[in-house]
């Protein structure tokens, strides 16, 4: 509230002159509280309906439809990788057979063999030139990462001895069927190679002694059968 300045009387005294004194003024401010008017909060309800039935399993089929199609890219990837890495090995092996035509002290072969689970898997053989009987076979097993064609020179010393050699390359490595470097399990190769003694080198060298000889990963899984 603001009271406006009264003038005091003039005091009494010997000073007449100085005329009348005036008092402060004092203005006092007083902030009176306003109730905010303020709108109640509305809460809001929102609620998801679902697509038909139909849209659902429209929306399901297409994509199970474009999975598969991508695992059927995948695998068609895996198998034109598995063809060209066959198609190097027999080439490599026909280059290496030709350039020691004349000289050479074994008889080189190669074939696919196909396994319980129907994956073709790339051998080879190397059999002594000389007409002396064969006093033995033995099955060569790479590591990990390699193959088989790696292994000519030993075989060829093999030979010099009177051994017939034999070598796989197993799933997923050199000519082979498979992810190239890649074993789901050891327990295939293991598998594989029981079936290629008893399908291929067994029935056809009836009687001969067999050793198996396994590098790295290769004696793993020897040691395994």
């Amino acid at each position: 509230m603001w009271a406006p300045p009264v003038a005091s009387p003039a005091p009494a005294g010997p000073h007449p002159s100085l005329g009348p004194q005036r008092a402060a003024a004092v203005r006092v401010l007083v902030t009176l509280p306003i109730a905010a008017r303020q709108s109640p909060r509305r809460s809001r309800l929102y609620l998801a309906v679902p697509p038909p039935a139909s849209e659902m399993a429209a929306a399901a089929a297409a994509a199970a439809e474009e999975e598969e199609e991508k695992e059927l890219a995948r695998m068609r990837a895996v198998e034109m990788d598995a063809a060209v890495r066959r198609e190097l090995a027999i080439r490599r092996l026909r280059e290496e057979a030709e350039a020691e035509a004349g000289t050479a002290r074994s008889r080189r072969d190669f074939a696919v063999f196909e396994t319980a689970r129907g994956d073709a898997l790339f051998t080879q053989s190397w059999t002594p030139a000389s007409g002396d009987r064969v006093k033995g076979i033995v099955v060569l097993l790479h590591g990990l990462n390699e193959h088989s064609g790696r292994y000519n020179h030993f075989a060829k010393l093999l030979n010099d001895q009177g051994l017939k050699v034999y070598a796989m390359d197993w799933i997923g490595h050199g000519g082979s069927d498979g992810v190239h470097g890649y074993v789901s399990s050891l327990d295939h190769a293991v598998g594989d190679l029981k079936e290629f003694l008893e399908d291929v080198v067994l029935e056809g060298n009836y009687g001969l002694p067999c050793f198996l000889f396994g590098h790295s990963t290769g004696g793993a899984i020897v040691l395994k059968h």
